[in-house]
């Protein structure tokens, strides 16, 4: 498996980018999909109300990956550019 993310996608810590991806990714990826999500007013995260059916919910899935038991399995390549939100 190969990762390949842009270098704004690093972050200090794991709250930093959680906090990311649900204040400034989520809502804009909510607006280029045209995504029905209470974060898409205001750009603030409303995960405790954001459920299923009411609402289309982007950051209901997130992959945190601590280790890879399979050496070799998995490759990050960090690429210097902004990409993508």
């Amino acid at each position: 498996m190969i990762v390949a993310a842009g270098i704004n996608k690093i972050t200090p810590d794991i709250e930093q980018a959680l906090k990311r991806a649900r204040q400034q990714a989520t809502p804009l990826n909510c607006k280029r999909l045209n995504y029905k999500s209470p974060c898409l007013a205001d750009g603030i995260c409303l995960e405790d109300i954001c459920l299923f059916p009411e609402y289309q919910r982007m950051c209901c899935q997130i992959l945190i990956i601590e280790a890879e038991v399979s050496p070799g399995r998995l490759k990050v390549v960090l690429i210097n550019e902004k990409l993508g939100f």
